[in-house]
Protein backbone atom coordinates (compact mmCIF):
# COMPACT_ATOMS: atom_id res chain seq x y z
CA UNK A 1 0.00 0.00 0.00
CA UNK A 2 2.58 2.28 1.06
CA UNK A 3 4.64 1.76 -2.35
CA UNK A 4 1.24 2.30 -4.24
CA UNK A 5 0.91 5.81 -2.45
CA UNK A 6 4.69 6.80 -3.52
CA UNK A 7 3.77 5.48 -7.20
CA UNK A 8 0.28 7.06 -7.17
CA UNK A 9 1.77 11.15 -6.32
CA UNK A 10 4.44 10.55 -8.42
CA UNK A 11 1.95 10.28 -11.57
CA UNK A 12 0.81 13.37 -10.59
CA UNK A 13 4.11 15.44 -11.93
CA UNK A 14 3.93 15.87 -15.55
CA UNK A 15 5.53 12.79 -17.39
CA UNK A 16 5.16 12.66 -21.36
CA UNK A 17 4.67 8.90 -22.23
CA UNK A 18 6.50 9.01 -25.68
CA UNK A 19 7.02 5.94 -27.75
CA UNK A 20 10.50 5.79 -28.12
CA UNK A 21 10.37 5.95 -23.98
CA UNK A 22 12.77 9.39 -23.25
CA UNK A 23 12.74 10.81 -19.97
CA UNK A 24 10.63 13.51 -19.99
CA UNK A 25 12.21 17.18 -19.00
CA UNK A 26 9.87 17.70 -16.22
CA UNK A 27 11.75 14.86 -14.38
CA UNK A 28 14.08 15.74 -11.73
CA UNK A 29 16.85 13.57 -10.68
CA UNK A 30 15.29 12.48 -7.05
CA UNK A 31 12.51 11.84 -8.88
CA UNK A 32 13.77 9.61 -11.21
CA UNK A 33 15.70 7.95 -8.59
CA UNK A 34 12.59 7.26 -6.73
CA UNK A 35 10.96 5.71 -9.88
CA UNK A 36 13.78 3.35 -10.76
CA UNK A 37 14.29 2.39 -6.92
CA UNK A 38 10.14 1.64 -7.13
CA UNK A 39 10.74 -0.84 -10.06
CA UNK A 40 13.63 -2.67 -8.69
CA UNK A 41 11.81 -3.71 -5.09
CA UNK A 42 8.96 -4.80 -7.18
CA UNK A 43 11.33 -6.67 -9.11
CA UNK A 44 12.99 -8.19 -6.13
CA UNK A 45 10.40 -8.58 -3.59
CA UNK A 46 9.60 -12.23 -4.85
CA UNK A 47 13.52 -13.25 -4.73
CA UNK A 48 13.89 -11.41 -1.25
CA UNK A 49 10.83 -13.74 0.21
CA UNK A 50 13.00 -16.67 -1.30
CA UNK A 51 16.20 -15.83 0.10
CA UNK A 52 14.39 -15.54 3.63
CA UNK A 53 12.79 -18.68 4.10
CA UNK A 54 16.36 -20.75 2.40
CA UNK A 55 17.65 -18.33 5.76
CA UNK A 56 15.21 -20.30 7.92
CA UNK A 57 14.88 -23.84 6.57
CA UNK A 58 19.15 -24.53 5.24
CA UNK A 59 20.95 -26.20 7.45
CA UNK A 60 24.17 -23.98 9.37
CA UNK A 61 26.11 -26.06 7.02
CA UNK A 62 24.41 -25.08 4.12
CA UNK A 63 23.95 -21.32 4.62
CA UNK A 64 27.75 -21.36 5.21
CA UNK A 65 28.58 -22.66 1.91
CA UNK A 66 25.87 -20.36 0.83
CA UNK A 67 27.62 -17.43 1.73
CA UNK A 68 31.20 -17.91 0.99
CA UNK A 69 30.17 -16.51 -2.55
CA UNK A 70 30.16 -12.84 -0.88
CA UNK A 71 33.55 -10.41 -0.85
CA UNK A 72 33.30 -7.39 1.31
CA UNK A 73 36.55 -5.65 -0.52
CA UNK A 74 34.53 -5.32 -3.76
CA UNK A 75 31.78 -3.04 -2.23
CA UNK A 76 31.94 0.19 -2.29
CA UNK A 77 28.73 0.99 -0.68
CA UNK A 78 28.69 1.29 3.29
CA UNK A 79 25.53 -0.23 3.29
CA UNK A 80 26.14 -3.24 0.92
CA UNK A 81 29.92 -3.33 2.37
CA UNK A 82 28.33 -3.58 6.41
CA UNK A 83 26.00 -6.22 4.43
CA UNK A 84 28.53 -8.31 3.26
CA UNK A 85 31.12 -8.41 6.28
CA UNK A 86 28.38 -9.24 8.77
CA UNK A 87 27.06 -11.99 6.28
CA UNK A 88 30.56 -13.82 6.09
CA UNK A 89 30.84 -13.10 10.22
CA UNK A 90 27.37 -14.61 11.53
CA UNK A 91 26.93 -17.45 8.32
CA UNK A 92 23.52 -16.16 7.79
CA UNK A 93 21.41 -14.01 5.39
CA UNK A 94 19.88 -12.14 8.16
CA UNK A 95 21.88 -9.05 7.80
CA UNK A 96 20.89 -9.14 3.84
CA UNK A 97 17.07 -9.12 4.94
CA UNK A 98 17.88 -6.37 6.87
CA UNK A 99 19.51 -4.44 4.48
CA UNK A 100 16.22 -5.21 2.08
CA UNK A 101 14.49 -3.07 4.91
CA UNK A 102 16.33 0.07 3.86
CA UNK A 103 16.62 -0.50 0.29
CA UNK A 104 12.57 -0.81 0.40
CA UNK A 105 11.98 2.47 2.57
CA UNK A 106 14.02 4.28 -0.32
CA UNK A 107 16.90 5.25 1.93
CA UNK A 108 20.48 5.40 0.72
CA UNK A 109 18.72 7.42 -2.63
CA UNK A 110 20.36 10.97 -1.99
CA UNK A 111 23.53 9.34 -0.86
CA UNK A 112 23.90 8.09 -4.58
CA UNK A 113 23.82 11.19 -5.56
CA UNK A 114 26.31 12.79 -3.85
CA UNK A 115 29.18 10.10 -4.10
CA UNK A 116 28.53 10.52 -8.08
CA UNK A 117 28.37 6.76 -9.10
CA UNK A 118 25.26 5.29 -11.00
CA UNK A 119 22.44 3.56 -8.38
CA UNK A 120 25.64 2.17 -6.71
CA UNK A 121 23.40 1.16 -4.04
CA UNK A 122 21.21 -0.68 -6.33
CA UNK A 123 24.01 -2.16 -8.35
CA UNK A 124 25.82 -4.04 -5.38
CA UNK A 125 22.84 -4.93 -3.57
CA UNK A 126 21.61 -6.52 -6.78
CA UNK A 127 25.38 -8.14 -6.98
CA UNK A 128 24.81 -10.14 -3.34
CA UNK A 129 21.46 -10.86 -4.25
CA UNK A 130 22.76 -12.60 -7.53
CA UNK A 131 25.93 -14.23 -6.09
CA UNK A 132 23.72 -16.07 -2.86
CA UNK A 133 20.71 -16.97 -5.21
CA UNK A 134 23.18 -19.32 -7.47
CA UNK A 135 25.30 -20.44 -4.64
CA UNK A 136 21.46 -21.61 -3.06
CA UNK A 137 20.95 -23.18 -6.20
CA UNK A 138 24.47 -24.95 -6.38
CA UNK A 139 24.13 -26.19 -2.55
CA UNK A 140 20.29 -26.69 -2.69
CA UNK A 141 19.70 -28.24 -5.91
CA UNK A 142 23.01 -28.79 -7.49
CA UNK A 143 22.71 -26.70 -10.18
CA UNK A 144 25.99 -25.01 -11.14
CA UNK A 145 24.73 -23.32 -14.65
CA UNK A 146 25.84 -19.63 -12.64
CA UNK A 147 28.67 -21.06 -10.87
CA UNK A 148 31.39 -20.16 -12.88
CA UNK A 149 30.83 -16.01 -13.72
CA UNK A 150 33.66 -14.05 -12.54
CA UNK A 151 32.85 -11.29 -9.86
CA UNK A 152 34.02 -8.76 -12.87
CA UNK A 153 31.83 -10.09 -15.38
CA UNK A 154 28.69 -9.72 -12.91
CA UNK A 155 30.10 -6.05 -12.39
CA UNK A 156 29.70 -5.22 -15.90
CA UNK A 157 25.98 -5.67 -16.35
CA UNK A 158 23.55 -3.36 -15.84
CA UNK A 159 21.33 -3.58 -12.45
CA UNK A 160 18.25 -4.77 -14.80
CA UNK A 161 19.89 -7.30 -16.88
CA UNK A 162 21.25 -9.02 -13.52
CA UNK A 163 17.81 -8.86 -11.67
CA UNK A 164 16.52 -10.37 -15.46
CA UNK A 165 19.38 -13.35 -14.22
CA UNK A 166 17.99 -13.55 -10.60
CA UNK A 167 14.70 -14.21 -11.45
CA UNK A 168 15.99 -17.17 -14.18
CA UNK A 169 17.99 -18.65 -11.04
CA UNK A 170 14.51 -18.50 -9.05
CA UNK A 171 12.47 -20.36 -11.65
CA UNK A 172 15.09 -22.71 -11.30
CA UNK A 173 15.16 -23.11 -7.43
CA UNK A 174 11.40 -22.97 -7.62
CA UNK A 175 11.32 -25.96 -10.36
CA UNK A 176 8.79 -23.65 -12.60
CA UNK A 177 9.62 -24.74 -15.83
CA UNK A 178 6.80 -22.48 -17.52
CA UNK A 179 9.10 -19.20 -16.38
CA UNK A 180 12.34 -20.23 -17.68
CA UNK A 181 12.45 -18.43 -21.20
CA UNK A 182 15.18 -16.50 -21.17
CA UNK A 183 18.78 -17.54 -21.40
CA UNK A 184 20.93 -17.86 -19.12
CA UNK A 185 23.76 -15.70 -21.09
CA UNK A 186 25.60 -12.73 -19.34
CA UNK A 187 24.93 -10.60 -22.10
CA UNK A 188 26.16 -7.06 -21.96
CA UNK A 189 22.83 -5.16 -22.58
CA UNK A 190 21.44 -1.91 -21.78
CA UNK A 191 17.98 -2.24 -20.82
CA UNK A 192 17.59 0.59 -18.90
CA UNK A 193 13.98 1.13 -17.45
CA UNK A 194 12.83 4.69 -17.61
CA UNK A 195 10.07 6.45 -15.53
CA UNK A 196 8.09 6.45 -18.48
CA UNK A 197 8.50 2.97 -18.91
CA UNK A 198 7.56 1.92 -15.16
CA UNK A 199 4.38 4.17 -15.06
CA UNK A 200 3.03 2.80 -18.05
CA UNK A 201 3.65 -0.69 -16.60
CA UNK A 202 2.07 0.57 -13.31
CA UNK A 203 -0.83 2.02 -15.12
CA UNK A 204 -1.63 -1.45 -17.07
CA UNK A 205 -1.54 -3.55 -13.79
CA UNK A 206 -4.15 -1.00 -12.32
CA UNK A 207 -6.30 -1.65 -15.32
CA UNK A 208 -6.07 -5.65 -15.33
CA UNK A 209 -6.09 -6.19 -11.70
CA UNK A 210 -10.20 -6.33 -11.39
CA UNK A 211 -10.20 -8.48 -14.72
CA UNK A 212 -7.42 -11.09 -12.94
CA UNK A 213 -9.54 -11.01 -9.48
CA UNK A 214 -12.59 -12.02 -12.13
CA UNK A 215 -11.06 -14.64 -13.63
CA UNK A 216 -9.88 -16.02 -10.33
CA UNK A 217 -12.94 -15.51 -8.95
CA UNK A 218 -14.65 -17.61 -11.74
CA UNK A 219 -12.30 -20.69 -11.29
CA UNK A 220 -13.32 -20.87 -8.08
CA UNK A 221 -16.84 -20.61 -8.53
CA UNK A 222 -16.74 -22.69 -11.87
CA UNK A 223 -13.56 -24.66 -11.81
CA UNK A 224 -14.54 -26.93 -15.02
CA UNK A 225 -16.07 -24.43 -17.13
CA UNK A 226 -12.78 -22.45 -16.58
CA UNK A 227 -10.16 -25.19 -17.32
CA UNK A 228 -12.43 -25.51 -20.30
CA UNK A 229 -12.09 -21.31 -21.41
CA UNK A 230 -8.44 -21.38 -20.63
CA UNK A 231 -7.83 -24.75 -22.93
CA UNK A 232 -9.59 -23.32 -25.78
CA UNK A 233 -8.17 -19.92 -25.15
CA UNK A 234 -4.68 -21.37 -26.11
CA UNK A 235 -5.26 -23.85 -28.73
CA UNK A 236 -7.33 -20.64 -30.40
CA UNK A 237 -4.46 -18.25 -29.96
CA UNK A 238 -1.37 -21.06 -30.85
CA UNK A 239 -3.74 -21.79 -34.14
CA UNK A 240 -4.14 -18.55 -34.92
CA UNK A 241 -2.82 -15.17 -33.69
CA UNK A 242 0.80 -14.85 -34.59
CA UNK A 243 2.66 -14.22 -31.10
CA UNK A 244 6.04 -12.58 -30.77
CA UNK A 245 6.42 -12.73 -27.36
CA UNK A 246 8.27 -16.01 -26.64
CA UNK A 247 7.13 -16.15 -23.19
CA UNK A 248 3.80 -15.73 -24.03
CA UNK A 249 4.14 -18.89 -26.84
CA UNK A 250 5.92 -20.77 -24.15
CA UNK A 251 2.60 -20.05 -21.65
CA UNK A 252 0.17 -21.41 -23.97
CA UNK A 253 2.10 -24.15 -24.99
CA UNK A 254 2.27 -25.26 -21.52
CA UNK A 255 -1.68 -24.71 -20.57
CA UNK A 256 -2.31 -26.95 -23.80
CA UNK A 257 0.55 -30.09 -22.67
CA UNK A 258 0.07 -30.22 -19.26
CA UNK A 259 -3.87 -28.93 -19.56
CA UNK A 260 -3.45 -27.03 -16.25
CA UNK A 261 -4.73 -22.81 -16.15
CA UNK A 262 -1.84 -21.93 -14.28
CA UNK A 263 0.72 -20.88 -16.28
CA UNK A 264 -2.05 -17.65 -17.05
CA UNK A 265 -1.84 -16.69 -13.34
CA UNK A 266 1.93 -17.09 -13.52
CA UNK A 267 2.84 -14.60 -16.03
CA UNK A 268 0.61 -12.12 -14.44
CA UNK A 269 2.98 -12.43 -11.70
CA UNK A 270 5.73 -11.69 -13.51
CA UNK A 271 3.75 -8.76 -15.81
CA UNK A 272 2.91 -7.70 -12.18
CA UNK A 273 6.49 -7.51 -10.95
CA UNK A 274 7.30 -5.26 -14.09
CA UNK A 275 9.49 -8.01 -16.10
CA UNK A 276 9.88 -7.66 -19.68
CA UNK A 277 9.24 -3.88 -19.11
CA UNK A 278 10.43 -2.24 -22.58
CA UNK A 279 8.92 -4.82 -24.26
CA UNK A 280 5.34 -3.38 -25.64
CA UNK A 281 5.00 -6.68 -27.39
CA UNK A 282 4.54 -8.42 -24.46
CA UNK A 283 2.18 -6.28 -22.61
CA UNK A 284 0.37 -6.21 -25.71
CA UNK A 285 0.15 -10.05 -26.33
CA UNK A 286 -0.48 -10.64 -22.48
CA UNK A 287 -3.54 -8.64 -22.46
CA UNK A 288 -4.58 -10.46 -26.02
CA UNK A 289 -4.33 -13.65 -24.00
CA UNK A 290 -6.63 -12.10 -21.34
CA UNK A 291 -9.14 -10.37 -23.41
CA UNK A 292 -9.38 -14.01 -25.36
CA UNK A 293 -9.44 -16.14 -22.01
CA UNK A 294 -12.26 -13.45 -20.78
CA UNK A 295 -14.37 -13.54 -24.13
CA UNK A 296 -13.93 -17.38 -24.14
CA UNK A 297 -15.66 -17.74 -20.61
CA UNK A 298 -17.72 -15.31 -21.31
CA UNK A 299 -19.59 -17.39 -24.56
CA UNK A 300 -19.36 -20.64 -22.33
CA UNK A 301 -21.85 -19.13 -19.71
CA UNK A 302 -23.91 -17.70 -22.17
CA UNK A 303 -23.83 -21.08 -24.69
CA UNK A 304 -22.72 -18.92 -27.46
CA UNK A 305 -20.36 -20.94 -29.85
CA UNK A 306 -19.76 -17.79 -31.60
CA UNK A 307 -16.21 -16.20 -31.46
CA UNK A 308 -15.91 -13.10 -32.48
CA UNK A 309 -12.75 -11.85 -30.88
CA UNK A 310 -10.63 -11.87 -34.50
CA UNK A 311 -13.16 -8.40 -35.51
CA UNK A 312 -12.28 -7.30 -32.06
CA UNK A 313 -8.55 -7.51 -32.15
CA UNK A 314 -8.16 -6.11 -35.70
CA UNK A 315 -6.46 -2.96 -35.64
CA UNK A 316 -6.73 -2.25 -32.23
CA UNK A 317 -4.63 -0.87 -29.82
CA UNK A 318 -3.22 -1.86 -26.55
CA UNK A 319 -5.72 0.80 -24.98
CA UNK A 320 -8.97 -0.54 -27.45
CA UNK A 321 -8.38 -4.42 -25.90
CA UNK A 322 -7.77 -3.08 -22.08
CA UNK A 323 -11.41 -0.88 -22.60
CA UNK A 324 -12.86 -3.90 -23.91
CA UNK A 325 -11.63 -5.84 -21.28
CA UNK A 326 -12.99 -3.96 -18.78
CA UNK A 327 -16.44 -4.02 -20.47
CA UNK A 328 -16.60 -7.92 -20.37
CA UNK A 329 -15.74 -8.35 -17.03
CA UNK A 330 -18.38 -6.02 -15.84
CA UNK A 331 -20.24 -8.72 -18.04
CA UNK A 332 -19.19 -11.37 -16.28
CA UNK A 333 -19.25 -9.95 -12.74
CA UNK A 334 -23.12 -9.25 -13.07
CA UNK A 335 -23.57 -13.19 -14.24
CA UNK A 336 -21.33 -14.14 -10.97
CA UNK A 337 -23.44 -11.79 -9.00
CA UNK A 338 -26.85 -13.03 -10.16
CA UNK A 339 -25.59 -16.81 -9.71
CA UNK A 340 -24.98 -15.74 -5.88
CA UNK A 341 -28.13 -13.92 -5.76
CA UNK A 342 -30.00 -17.04 -7.06
CA UNK A 343 -28.32 -19.21 -4.80
CA UNK A 344 -28.63 -16.83 -1.71
CA UNK A 345 -32.52 -16.41 -2.29
CA UNK A 346 -32.60 -20.73 -2.18
CA UNK A 347 -30.13 -20.98 1.04
CA UNK A 348 -32.45 -18.48 2.70
CA UNK A 349 -35.41 -20.33 1.68
CA UNK A 350 -34.47 -23.25 3.21
CA UNK A 351 -33.09 -21.57 6.02
CA UNK A 352 -36.79 -20.07 6.88
CA UNK A 353 -38.83 -23.04 5.64
CA UNK A 354 -36.64 -25.93 6.70
CA UNK A 355 -39.62 -27.65 7.96
CA UNK A 356 -41.54 -27.47 4.63
CA UNK A 357 -39.77 -30.80 3.06
CA UNK A 358 -39.72 -32.60 6.18
CA UNK A 359 -43.37 -31.68 6.43
CA UNK A 360 -44.02 -33.13 2.63
CA UNK A 361 -41.48 -35.71 3.09
CA UNK A 362 -43.25 -37.70 6.33
CA UNK A 363 -47.04 -37.10 4.91
CA UNK A 364 -45.82 -38.60 1.34
CA UNK A 365 -43.78 -41.77 3.17
CA UNK A 366 -47.41 -42.08 5.54
CA UNK A 367 -49.73 -42.05 2.96
CA UNK A 368 -47.79 -44.51 1.02
CA UNK A 369 -47.58 -46.50 4.05
CA UNK A 370 -51.67 -46.39 4.43
CA UNK A 371 -52.31 -47.08 0.86
CA UNK A 372 -50.34 -50.25 0.73
CA UNK A 373 -51.67 -51.33 4.48
CA UNK A 374 -55.66 -51.01 2.99
CA UNK A 375 -54.37 -53.55 -0.07
CA UNK A 376 -54.14 -56.53 2.22
CA UNK A 377 -55.38 -59.46 0.48
CA UNK A 378 -58.10 -61.79 2.31
CA UNK A 379 -58.47 -65.00 1.65
CA UNK A 380 -61.49 -65.59 -1.23
CA UNK A 381 -64.85 -68.02 -0.85
CA UNK A 382 -64.93 -68.82 -4.22
CA UNK A 383 -63.84 -72.12 -5.35
CA UNK A 384 -63.03 -71.25 -8.96
CA UNK A 385 -60.47 -68.86 -7.20
CA UNK A 386 -59.14 -71.19 -5.11
CA UNK A 387 -57.96 -74.39 -7.45
CA UNK A 388 -54.68 -73.96 -7.90
CA UNK A 389 -54.39 -73.63 -4.03
CA UNK A 390 -56.64 -76.02 -2.14
CA UNK A 391 -55.21 -75.15 1.07
CA UNK A 392 -56.19 -71.26 0.72
CA UNK A 393 -59.89 -72.51 0.01
CA UNK A 394 -60.10 -75.43 3.40
CA UNK A 395 -58.66 -71.96 5.10
CA UNK A 396 -61.82 -69.66 3.89
CA UNK A 397 -64.38 -72.51 4.76
CA UNK A 398 -63.13 -73.40 8.26
CA UNK A 399 -62.80 -70.09 8.76
CA UNK A 400 -66.67 -69.84 7.61
CA UNK A 401 -67.91 -72.80 10.14
CA UNK A 402 -65.93 -71.14 12.80
CA UNK A 403 -68.18 -68.12 12.66
CA UNK A 404 -71.11 -69.73 12.43
CA UNK A 405 -70.64 -71.80 15.54
CA UNK A 406 -69.59 -68.44 17.08
CA UNK A 407 -72.70 -66.60 16.24
CA UNK A 408 -75.16 -69.99 17.33
CA UNK A 409 -76.64 -69.42 20.89
CA UNK A 410 -75.07 -72.18 22.96
CA UNK A 411 -76.79 -72.47 26.46
CA UNK A 412 -74.92 -72.13 29.68
CA UNK A 413 -73.75 -75.49 31.66
CA UNK A 414 -75.86 -76.07 34.64
CA UNK A 415 -73.91 -74.56 37.83
CA UNK A 416 -72.30 -77.51 40.20
CA UNK A 417 -74.61 -77.85 42.95
CA UNK A 418 -72.01 -78.54 45.31
CA UNK A 419 -70.37 -75.33 45.37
Amino acid sequence: MRLKLIIALLLSTSISLTASHQESASINRTTHLIFRRFYFIARLEKTIALLAKINQTATHAQLKRITESLDPSLCEHTLTHYACRRINESKSITPLLAVWDEFASYKSLESEIVIGKEELFVKEFGQQVFNLTRSALAEIKGNNVFKNYSSAQIKRLCPERLIDLIDIVVSFIERTPFSIQESTKLLEINNHATADDINLRFYYIQRLSNAIDTLMHFKAKHPEMFDLAIQKTARTLRRNATLKVAAVRSTLDYIIQQESAEPIFAQWQDFRQYKKIQDQDFASEFCTLLLSALKTIQNLSDGNSSNNLQDILENATITDVINTIDIITGEIEHTLQDFQEENTSIKEWIKKKWWVPLYTLATITLKVIEYFGSKKPSPSLDPKKNEANPRGLLTAYATKEYVHLTSRHIPLLPQDQSS
